[in-house]
């Protein structure tokens, strides 16, 4: 049997502001959006984020961590260092660099290319 991750899903009680911050800062596109159900499919280029609204998730909790391989690392640092987004930029040993930041939620977020 075969498989394939559709999404990766994360809960959040600032369903509102978790989804204008993927949209706006990461540049994901809304797929499907159920206002009514609280849901949003964020489509990026070969990976999608499902986000769940849910009072009892915990703002501020940090429990997901996202790496997205990059096409562009230069470009991707100008587009976040204009938007003032607080981020770390790294180079690894093992030969990529990355950008890290985090979500409304505290979620970390890696933007990297080899």
């Amino acid at each position: 049997m075969q498989g394939e991750l559709f999404a990766v899903e994360i809960r959040t009680a600032r369903f509102e502001s978790m989804l204008d911050w993927y949209r706006d800062v990461l540049r994901l596109q809304v797929g499907v959006r159920q206002t009514a159900e609280g849901y949003a499919l964020l489509c990026g280029e070969g990976f999608r984020i499902a986000l769940l609204a849910r009072d009892d998730a915990t703002s501020g909790q940090a429990i997901v961590s996202l790496a997205i391989e990059v096409d562009n690392f230069d470009i991707w640092r100008e587009y976040l260092n204009s938007k003032s987004i607080a981020l770390i930029a790294q180079e690894s040993p093992e030969g990529f660099r990355e950008l890290k930041l985090n979500d409304p939620d505290g979620n970390q977020v890696k933007l990297f290319a080899w």
